[in-house]
Parts: C-alpha cells; structure tokens; sequence
C-alpha cells in the first residue's frame, strides 16, 4: 500500500513538472520566434539568449528522464518489497481456512455427540423397559435327564446311609421306597441315553500265547451278552452299560479260573461311575443259571463273572453273607460265544485265581449289538 502511495505520489509531480516545464519552453519559442519577426540582425548578447532557452529544453528533458528512472526504480522496490508483505497474507489467508475447517470439524464432532446425548437422554426418559439378552434355551430332555439323576443320587445316599447303620436293603422298610426311586430313575435314563430294550453287547477278548491251544485258535475271541429287562435289574444294567459303552473303558481281564465262574477284573475301579452297587440288586425272575453273568464282591462290582454252572443256589438270597437275604447281582446272559467260554477252561496258570499276568485273557473292549443285526441272525 505504501508503494503504490509514493509511486502515485511521484508521478502526479513529475506529471505537473513535465506540464509546466512544456509550457515554460513553448513559452519561450514563442518569444524567440516574434522577435524574429522584422528584427535585424542578433548580436552575440542576443545570441546568449537563444542558449538560454535551449539549455532551458535541454534541463527539462533531463529532468524527466531522471523522473521517470526514479520512478521505475522505485516501483521495482515496491514490487520487492511487498513480496514478503504477500507471503505473509498469504500465510495468514492459508492459517485462516485452516482455523476454518478445524472449528468446522469440531463443531460437527460436538453436534455429534450433543445428538447421542439427546438420543440417550431420551432413551433413559422412555417409558420402555431396557432390552434384556434372550436365556438360552435348555432341551427340555436334557433337563430331565439331568433331574433324573440327581434323584437318582440322591436316594442312593439315602440307602448307603441305611446301610452304614446296620440296616437290611432287602428287608428294612424305610429302604424300600428309595430302592424303588432309584431304580424308576435307572429305568428312565438308560433308555434315553441307550435308546429301547433289548440291549445286546459283544465282548471282544484276548487270549495269551500261553494258551496250549493258541497256535490254532489265535488270540481272538468274542462273547455276546443280552442285558437283564429293565423291569428286573435296571441299574445294574444302566451302570454295566455305562461302563462298558461310555466309559471310557479302561481295561480288564479274566484272572480267576474256578470250576463255577470265570472271573474278570476291571481296571481302576475307583473311576467306574455307580458301582459298586449301593445295595444287592437280584430279582427272583432272573437267577443264576449258567451262562448268566453277575457282580462280584460285597458290594457287589464292578469285577464281575459268568457262572459256568447253575449258581442259583450258591449266589442266591443269604448265601453269601450271614444274617441277611441278599443275593449277588445279575445283569447279563451270554447268548453266543459259548466256545470261548469253554475255552477259558484251559486258561494256564490256574485253577483258582490265575498266577501271572502274562496267563490273564484280557478284554479288550465291548460294542453294542445293532437290533438289525440280530433279526438278520434271528436272534431277537
């Protein structure tokens, strides 16, 4: 601005010095040229004269080539000078839009969140109840099953409790409705996790190379169980099921040879679920025939055994324990598989319990026979 105000400044004067140093000089042509006019001859004095008036034009032309060099110096100072004057409005210009658009965006930030406020404000004001999260639903089978269970446990407390105290299962009348619990319950779970009767299993069985007959009937060998109605021994069956099937199964083997029962043990019996036996589960209307399998021990299981011969009488009601009726458990009758079992017959390392291990048969596992199957080999 300052600039622009000297240069303006310089060339109004030089423009009005030019002006009258024009007029001053036609001012003196004119009077040169009217005393030309009908005058004599100029002496030298006059001669002066006309130098004057020359040197006159001759200064303002100086002058005004001197004017107008200052004045385009001083412009190019100006246009110098102003270039910083510019990079800064320009800075400033710059600063400004962006001031500008930071207070724009904080702004938008600050409409944002005064709506969210406004939106929860009103949410907290409305009348409706705040959303709960759906429960997730439980199968009402599951839930059963679970129930079934715990009063299933909870009665056979009751009756290890009866019998911690002296008391007879089989006779004592405070023990019968547990019993009856516990065996209602049996009855109910195991046809919803091993789905309706009958149930039939195979054993799978190894013999030991010391076998005498190995070198022609090999290692293998299968026995196939049909499990006691449900209506007579339900959680005898549930329980052997379960450790046979679900188990896991840990193992065992046949390490008795007796001339009435072939004797099996199973391995980490603390782990096996449900047995042994709270109480002596026997029904009249499945005795020990031969080829029926039941517990052994008291209380009964998890080892087990197949008598050989009719043990009605030897495992039947107080014959294995004085001053009670209690019988040992049956659960299974061997169907098939009638060789092996005489084959055990011949186990080395007997009679009686077996002496070493490398003489156990061992059982390798068990599967549960599909009915399909069965009505195919016409055994159902």
């Amino acid at each position: 601005t300052l600039t622009l105000t000297l240069t303006l400044t310089l060339t109004l004067t030089l423009t009005l010095t030019l002006t009258l140093a024009m007029r001053r000089a036609r001012g003196l042509d004119d009077a040169d040229h009217e005393s030309t006019i009908g005058a004599p001859a100029k002496s030298p004095r006059a001669k002066g004269g006309d130098d004057k008036g020359g040197s006159s034009r001759r200064h303002t032309i100086i002058a005004c080539v001197v004017g107008l060099t200052l004045m385009l110096l001083l412009m190019a100072y100006g246009m110098h000078a102003d270039e910083p004057a510019a990079a800064a409005l320009r800075d400033a210009g710059d600063a400004k839009a962006k001031s500008t658009q930071e207070v724009a965006h904080v702004t938008g930030k600050a409409h944002k969140k005064d709506a969210a406020v406004r939106e929860g404000l009103a949410a907290g004001m409305s009348n409706s109840p705040p959303e709960v999260a759906p429960k997730p639903r439980i199968d009402p089978q599951v839930a059963e099953l679970a129930r079934l269970r715990q009063v299933m446990q909870e009665n056979v407390e009751i009756v290890k409790a009866l019998k911690a105290a002296g008391k007879s299962i089989e006779l004592a009348p405070e023990a019968q409705a547990p019993v009856r619990e516990i065996q209602a319950a049996a009855r109910k779970i195991c046809v919803a996790e091993f789905g309706p009767e009958p149930y039939t299993l195979d054993m799978y069985l190894r013999f030991p190379e010391t076998m005498p007959d190995f070198a022609v009937n090999g290692a293998d060998g299968v026995v196939r169980m049909e499990m006691a109605p449900l209506s007579l021994q339900p959680y005898a069956v549930y329980h052997f099921m379960k450790m046979a099937l679900r188990g896991p199964w840990r193992g065992g083997h046949f390490h008795r040879n007796a001339g009435h029962v072939k004797q099996a043990n199973v391995e980490k019996q603390r782990l096996v679920e449900g047995l042994p036996m709270p109480f002596q589960e026997y029904s009249a209307e499945f005795p020990h025939t031969k080829y029926t399998m039941g517990y052994a021990g008291r209380p009964g299981g998890p080892a087990f055994y197949i008598s050989i011969i009719d043990n009605t009488r030897n495992h039947g009601p107080g014959t294995q324990a004085k001053d009670t009726t209690e019988a040992d458990t049956n659960f299974a009758t061997v169907i098939d598989g009638f060789d092996v079992v005489k084959r055990m017959n011949d186990q080395p390392g007997g009679p009686g319990f077996i002496k070493g291990r490398q003489n156990y048969i061992l059982i390798l596992n068990y599967t549960m026979v599909p009915q399909e199957e069965l009505l195919k080999n016409d055994l159902v």
